[in-house]
Parts: C-alpha cells; structure tokens; sequence
C-alpha cells in the first residue's frame, strides 16, 4: 500500500475521530498551585483515581 501524505492523514484523523475521549478535568485554582517538580504534577492525589476510573489495573497503581 502507497499512501500519500494526505491519505495518511485522513485515516490517522478518522481513526482517532473513533477514540473514547475521556476527560479528566478537574476544578483547580491555578493560582492555588505550587508545582515546583514534575513529580508535583505526576503523583496529583486525583491522578489515580483518575487512571483507575480510565481502566487502568490497580496493580499498576500501587
């Protein structure tokens, strides 16, 4: 199969159109937020609850 740049991104663009979006938004004061590492941000106390609501095994959250 030869696809051309188009055709390539039409079918990447249709097959993420199929995804399940799932929105973890939550309600937070950005001026509230004292991230000062990356950590802060990766190990959020909702994060967890988040990715396990997502379908992500506990196993992994532990």
């Amino acid at each position: 199969m030869n696809l051309d740049n188009k055709e390539i991104f039409n079918e990447i663009y249709q097959s993420i159109g199929k995804l399940e979006i799932f929105d973890i938004h939550n309600h937070l004061n950005p001026k509230a937020l004292s991230l000062s590492n990356y950590e802060d941000v990766i190990f959020y106390h909702y994060i967890k609850t988040e990715l396990a609501n997502a379908g992500m095994s506990y196993k992994y959250l532990e």
